[in-house]
C-alpha cells in the first residue's frame, strides 16, 4: 500500500492530497481509521471514501458531499 498523489475537487475548491487505497475487506486489519472516525461511517463500498479531518476542513466537505477524486496512478 503506497501513498499516491491525487486531485480532489468539491464546489470549485481543489486540493492535491496524498491518498491510500484500502481493500474494504482488509481495512480493519491494516488501519485504525474506523476507530478514530469523528463523523460519518467507515464505509468503503461502492464509490465511498473517507477523508482525514485536515482535508475535510480544507475542502469544506461534509458527510454526504460528492467529492471528485482523480489519480493518474489508479489508486
Amino acid at each position: 500500500m503506497r501513498p499516491r498523489t491525487a486531485i480532489a475537487q468539491l464546489c470549485g475548491r481543489t486540493a492535491a492530497p496524498i491518498v491510500l487505497g484500502l481493500d474494504p475487506d482488509r481495512a480493519a486489519m491494516v488501519s485504525q481509521i474506523a476507530t478514530n472516525m469523528k463523523r460519518g461511517a467507515f464505509d468503503l463500498q461502492d464509490q465511498n471514501m473517507v477523508l482525514g479531518s485536515d482535508l475535510a476542513y480544507q475542502m469544506q466537505a461534509r458527510v454526504g458531499d460528492k467529492l471528485l477524486a482523480y489519480s493518474p496512478q489508479n489508486v
